[in-house]
């Protein structure tokens, strides 16, 4: 779901200058928190913030140069730091780069690239992963990084019963740099799940101190070491001077500034303020920040990234959206690329599937729905709803979304009014279900079954509750968890896909997705942020030249 911005300004003020910053000027009057629709006047270049290349990539950079303190401001504030096996979220990973490493990470095409692995392998008939270690790497107490670290670690993981290690049944360490884990069922998520989303900590650090003490105190391999941690205001980090990467980090320090009002975060980058507006989901700040040429980066992969489309209630059989020709009549009576293009000014990318467009699990036979309202009332018609029928949209949104499509539904007969909620209601029909139609978010990664699972499955932890589950559907989503290989996995994807959404509209209509832009000044360079993962950077390659 997205972040809703509710803290007041004067909170986010504080945190500026908790971390050492200015205080942000007082916003300009006038269309500050308007409709984005409306136009918008950027504010006079100054000689500070110059022109920057407004392509959407990592401004050309020269040879590195070492120092300075680099200040991020983001919206997302983390209540832990330390203790990895709680830190679930994506949203944590910008965080977690910075004190931890991974065995892998994400190159440019998706793949799995080395980070504390070197090398890696998967085995289907014995259901075994194999990992060969960096050597040499110490955590940043001292205490050395090797195999009975990296089991220890994940054993954490499975005691917090996190879904990434699920699987595991034993760890085998043959020796200090190798790490056989034994799979109690084969999953072919397994290899991405445990290479990425499991972080590093120093045992020593955490068995010495409590997981209480690790919550708060990181300890890990990464580039940078905790300096100081101003709940909800500043996280403040210094360079890691023992880091395995010789000659990296570059920068001696990073200011984490935490500023969840959005109008302050935009103002505290354009005043300077900040180096780096991490994570902005929001048009209006997008177009602004576009407009006076700021450098813009985007992730190159959808890895990470939210999807939003719009989904029925369908597992009541008395509902009319139990009949998938109902769902289809829907999908077909919206018209996405008019609505993508009026309220997401081009910074929305039309989807038509659990996927964008080139990634490995999206289906290039997934047909879609065009925008066709004769077709939607026909298959009305069909379902013996040729009268139409009344049902409820909630949306916790104000963006015009809910409106615009409440208008369309109504055009071929399909009433649905627009009811306002807000985000804990959100959150309880999410787990809990709902009566009607409702806004759709999902995340989207190289691996279909990890993340569908949780909403097409009965016991799913989102939106299960209230949609129908068909088995032919479950079926090639176990097919796809126990897949030998990838190119049989990828074409079970495209199956999935399929089914999901052409013949039984199962998921609804989807609409877009919008990654998560994050603007630079041209000084910064190299932190690749949310290139290879929507939420991930490269703090240890990340420099600055002066202003």
């Amino acid at each position: 779901m997205k972040k809703r911005f509710l803290v007041l300004v004067l909170a986010a003020a504080m945190a500026l200058s908790a971390c050492g910053g200015e205080q942000p000027q007082k916003p300009a009057e006038g269309n500050q928190e308007g409709n984005p629709k409306e136009e918008q006047q950027p504010p006079a270049e100054t000689e500070d913030q110059g022109q920057a290349d407004t392509d959407e990539k990592e401004p050309a950079s020269g040879e590195p140069v070492y120092g300075g303190v680099l200040k991020v401001g983001s919206y997302l504030s983390p209540s832990v730091l330390g203790y990895t096996p709680e830190c679930g979220s994506n949203t944590n990973i910008q965080y977690l780069r910075l004190n931890f490493n991974s065995l892998c990470n994400y190159d440019e095409t998706g793949a799995l690239c080395e980070d504390l692995a070197t090398e890696w392998s998967s085995d289907y008939e014995s259901k075994t992963l194999t990992f060969k270690l960096r050597e040499g790497v110490t955590f940043s107490d001292g205490t050395p990084f090797n195999a009975e670290a990296v089991k220890w670690n994940i054993e954490q993981y499975v005691e917090a019963k996190r879904s990434e290690t699920a699987e595991v049944e034993s760890i085998e360490t043959p020796d200090e740099s190798t790490v056989v884990i034994h799979l109690s069922s084969w999953n072919s998520s397994a290899l991405n799940s445990i290479g990425y989303m499991v972080y590093y900590m120093s045992p020593t650090a955490v068995q010495e101190n409590g997981v209480e003490w690790a919550r708060e105190n990181p300890v890990g391999t990464g580039p940078f070491v905790l300096k100081e941690w101003e709940k909800g205001v500043c996280i403040s980090y210094e360079k890691n001077e023992n880091y395995f990467e010789e000659g990296r980090p570059y920068l001696d320090g990073i200011d984490m500034q935490i500023i969840e009002d959005s109008t302050t975060l935009l103002n505290a980058f354009k005043n300077r303020e900040i180096d780096i507006l991490a994570h902005c989901d929001y048009t209006r700040v997008n177009m602004e920040l576009d407009s006076m040429g700021f450098t813009k980066l985007s992730n190159l992969t959808g890895i990470g990234c939210e999807g939003t489309g719009l989904i029925c209630s369908s597992a009541a059989e008395n509902s009319p959206w139990a009949d998938a020709k109902v769902r289809q009549a829907m999908c077909y009576a919206v018209d996405v690329d008019t609505l993508v293009e009026g309220i997401g000014f081009g910074y929305q990318q039309k989807i038509n599937q659990w996927a964008v467009e080139g990634a490995s699990t999206w289906s290039p036979n997934v047909k879609g729905y065009a925008y066709d309202p004769e077709k939607a009332k026909a298959l009305l018609a069909e379902a013996g709803y040729g009268d139409g029928f009344d049902t409820v949209l909630y949306t916790e949104r104000s963006d015009g979304y809910a409106v615009s499509i409440s208008e369309y539904l109504d055009a071929v007969g399909i009433r649905a009014a627009v009811e306002q909620i807000d985000d804990n209601k959100l959150s309880d029909m999410m787990v809990n279900g709902w009566d009607g139609l409702m806004f759709h978010y999902f995340t989207i990664t190289p691996d279909l079954s990890l993340y569908m699972s949780r909403h097409l499955l009965a016991d799913g932890a989102y939106y299960a509750p209230a949609i129908l589950h068909p088995q032919d559907c479950l079926d090639i989503l176990e097919q796809i968890k126990t897949a030998k290989d990838e190119e049989t996995k990828q074409q079970l994807s495209w199956s999935l896909q399929e089914k999901v959404y052409d013949e039984y509209a199962l998921f609804g209509l989807p609409l877009y997705t919008e990654p998560l832009a994050t603007f630079v000044y041209e000084n910064v360079h190299d932190c690749q942020w949310g290139f290879y993962h929507a939420s991930a950077w490269e703090p240890a390659d990340t420099w600055m030249d002066a202003k």
